[in-house]
């Protein structure tokens, strides 16, 4: 129920919502890849929103932990986003 509310925040560009309801999938199931890669990209999409189109490490970092954890839970198709912003 979480992960597809946090999917349809995440339609709406309601990304602060989306983020905690991801967290809370992935409370109810640490295993969930796909909430921490949902999660992850809301992350970068929600910075994207408030103007920040080249974010620095630090303002990823949290980002990239969730994307890099999806990875390996063995989600491969959040290596472009990985690519783009945790190197």
């Amino acid at each position: 129920m979480h992960f597809i509310r946090g999917t349809a925040n995440d339609q709406l560009k309601k990304f602060d919502l989306a983020i905690i309801d991801y967290s809370y999938a992935i409370t109810f199931n640490p295993d969930y890849f796909e909430a921490y890669a949902n999660r992850g990209v809301a992350k970068i999409n929600q910075l994207q929103t408030k103007g920040i189109f080249k974010p620095t490490k630090e303002q990823t970092d949290s980002a990239c932990l969730d994307l890099n954890k999806a990875l390996s839970m063995g989600d491969t198709s959040i290596q472009d986003m990985i690519t783009l912003y945790c190197k």
